[in-house]
């Protein structure tokens, strides 16, 4: 267990993941605490935040209209916007976010190769990177509310 999600040691060389209320890790990382608490921080926000229903909803979206090209990009744009999620729940407790970018890198560049598992890549790593450096104000986010109340109605 990490915190509320269940941890499932693979035996073989994988980068951490998770999928409904489970984090998968490559045990030798595990056992011998190559894994950062930040990852493992990460990879708890998308158990807690229920991520994965949202991948398993669009999914079902895709296979029902798999002749809609709009869905692969929704996809897209969801699994996006859920590393964005975890990765400002992570930066909002430790407050360092150069240490975490630097963790990220070191990520990108693991000692093994993985097949099947998601990984990292420089397009979604250098928007993640320029996500955590944004800075709102509440007069920019309050207009972009105002904005969008019309466009909703």
């Amino acid at each position: 267990m990490y915190g509320t999600a269940n941890v499932v040691l693979i035996p073989e060389p994988t980068v951490p993941h998770t999928f409904l209320n489970t984090i998968y890790v490559y045990k030798e990382d595990y056992e011998k605490g190559r894994l950062s608490k930040q990852i493992l921080d990460h990879e708890l926000t998308h158990a807690k935040q229920k991520h994965s229903l949202d991948v398993l909803f669009i999914e079902l979206l895709r296979v029902v209209f798999w002749f809609n090209p709009i869905f692969y990009l929704y996809k897209r744009a969801i699994q996006i916007n859920h590393e964005f999620l975890a990765d400002d729940s992570v930066i909002s407790k430790t407050k360092d976010t150069v240490s975490y970018q630097k963790l990220l890198i070191s990520s990108i560049f693991p000692s093994y190769k993985t097949s099947l598992a998601s990984s990292f890549n420089y397009s979604l790593t250098k928007k993640r990177f320029n996500m955590m450096m944004k800075e709102y104000s509440f007069l920019s986010v309050a207009t972009k509310k105002i904005v969008m109340i019309p466009i909703l109605l």
